[in-house]
């Protein structure tokens, strides 16, 4: 299945700032990466997820599936071939992932490896934040799904390396962008990008603070 036109642009555009595009050959590289930088640090989302303290394990399970999936159906990028950081944006107006997508990309091995519970919680989350979302920006956003860095590149910029192409990209196309966090010191770090608090609430039925911000 190809990119669509909108992904087809965006990558065309980050690549031409010397961004590193995804393969099929890095889905280990980035899972480590990321693995590395939310195992460094306590992250209230991923807790909820598995309904204990998640695991390296836990993480590398998650986003082996997520990145075999993503890779075909998002714009994912790293600072280099090396991916010291990268970040993954979810197209305006996409739909989701399907029943059939979720199990061609090995969502019933994932389901084995964390629990059932598990899988229902993220379908919660996911469901919640696309309301949310939806809420703020209409649907016309590209949405920042995720953005890690390894612990060993931090204080080298790589963040904003990573993020102000896309920011550009949006701006010069007329496009909001969205992201969503948990942690209260991540408001001033995207606020001093230009993201303003759109949302700030708990999950209903639970612990979970979700925080929207936004950037026209």
């Amino acid at each position: 299945m190809g990119y669509s036109p909108a992904i087809v642009s965006a990558r065309r555009y980050v690549e031409s700032k010397g961004l590193y595009l995804m393969q099929k050959k890095d889905v280990e590289r980035f899972t480590e990466c990321a693995v590395q930088s939310y195992g460094s640090v306590e992250y209230p989302l991923n807790d909820y997820f598995m309904n204990r303290t998640c695991t390296k394990d836990d993480l590398r399970a998650m986003w082996q599936f997520n990145l075999r999936y993503f890779l075909d159906n998002a714009l994912i990028y790293a600072d280099s071939p090396e991916c010291n950081g990268w970040m993954l944006w979810i197209e305006p107006g996409c739909k989701g992932m399907s029943a059939l997508q979720f199990l061609t990309h090995g969502g019933i091995g994932m389901t084995i490896k964390l629990g059932f519970g598990t899988i229902k919680r993220v379908v919660a989350y996911e469901n919640y934040s696309k309301d949310v979302r939806l809420n703020a920006t209409g649907g016309k956003e590209w949405y920042l799904y995720n953005l890690v860095v390894d612990p060993k590149a931090q204080g080298k910029h790589i963040a904003s390396r990573l993020m102000q192409p896309m920011l550009e990209y949006c701006s010069m196309q007329g496009m909001p962008v969205y992201l969503e966090t948990h942690r209260e010191k991540n408001i001033a770090i995207y606020g001093h990008l230009g993201f303003r608090v759109v949302s700030d609430e708990l999950m209903p039925g639970t612990s979970l603070r979700h925080i929207g911000m936004a950037k026209d």
